[in-house]
């Protein structure tokens, strides 16, 4: 399995006019060349959000807890509610093992939205309605990050 290349990440508020939740794909191509996939989300919610799209969109998001506009400084990210949030990866269904973009879709369905979703409420019953082998795949991640 290879790793994911780790960029550097801020919890931010997505601003849109789109009240409902539709999928979010950042702006830069900062990944392998490839937009970073945020999930499906919507107006004001607060996810992770790589520097790099930040500085590039910074009309799309807004600092967490704070709600205000984010400061660029030379490039970088600065926080203007005191306390930097950053994360040293992705924070999307999609980085859970055997999560594709199906996959990550019915879990959305299911109601579970993030990572944290899978582990605190995917149980037994939710599981099974995931394909088998996705299925293996998530509960050892679930055993593996408890």
């Amino acid at each position: 399995m290879s790793a994911k290349k780790q960029i550097p990440m801020v919890k931010a508020v997505y601003v849109s006019k789109n009240s409902s939740r539709h999928p979010v794909h950042g702006p830069t191509k900062a990944v392998l060349g490839r937009s970073v996939d945020y999930g499906w989300r919507k107006n004001g919610e607060a996810f992770n959000v790589a520097e790099v799209d930040i500085v590039a969109r910074p009309d799309m998001f807004i600092a967490y807890p704070c709600q205000e506009p984010f400061i660029i400084k030379n490039g970088k990210v600065i926080v203007p509610c005191g306390k930097e949030e950053v994360s040293d990866g992705f924070e999307t269904l999609e980085d859970i093992p055997g999560v594709g973009p199906s996959t990550a879709e019915k879990l959305v369905d299911l109601g579970l939205y993030t990572p944290d979703d899978v582990l605190k409420k995917a149980d037994e019953g939710i599981l099974n309605q995931l394909p088998a082998i996705t299925r293996k795949k998530v509960a050892q991640w679930q055993i593996d990050q408890a």
